[in-house]
């Protein structure tokens, strides 16, 4: 990094109060679901909410945040003896409900880590709120993918061979 980028970042980090959690700028306090915004949803260094993202920052989130989410499961056994289709289920589910919510998920990661699958696409089927969190499609295409080890025919791949 350059040294004008890191005096701007530095400077920043003062000036406007680098700060992890999303907060309103107005009362500086962090915003908590049900909390009345008084003015702009910021977080780091005032980065207002409300300013649309470009597309590029938003595919560097998601792919930081795959990649983070990826070395959390990687320690696990569960995850490191599955198949890529598999694994891509797990990284899914984590990025959805955080590799701390799938940890919530103990008879599911059982029967992961014993490779019955049917019984673990069972343990996806019976979990409404999750269901009802991600919707009916999503969940019965990583409950296939759980089951079948099959990558789902809905979702396009740029570059991968069909």
């Amino acid at each position: 990094m350059n040294s004008t980028l890191e005096h701007l970042e530095a400077e920043l980090d003062v000036e406007e109060d680098f700060r992890l959690p999303i907060y309103d700028d107005a009362t500086g306090k962090t915003f908590l679901r049900g909390d009345t915004l008084k003015g702009n949803l910021s977080v780091v260094a005032v980065t207002y909410l409300m300013i649309p993202f470009a597309v590029e920052e938003l595919r560097f989130i998601e792919q930081f945040r795959i990649a983070k989410g990826m070395a959390a499961l990687a320690p696990f056994d569960w995850f490191a003896i599955q198949d890529e289709v598999r694994k891509t289920a797990l990284a899914d589910i984590a990025y959805n409900i955080g590799v701390s919510g799938l940890l919530h998920w103990p008879h599911f990661l059982s029967f992961m880590a014993k490779k019955d699958y049917p019984a673990a696409g069972a343990e996806i089927r019976g979990n409404a709120l999750w269901i009802g969190q991600v919707g009916h499609v999503r969940a019965h295409r990583l409950e296939t993918m759980i089951e079948t080890g099959n990558w789902p025919k809905d979702i396009i791949v740029p570059g991968a061979q069909a």
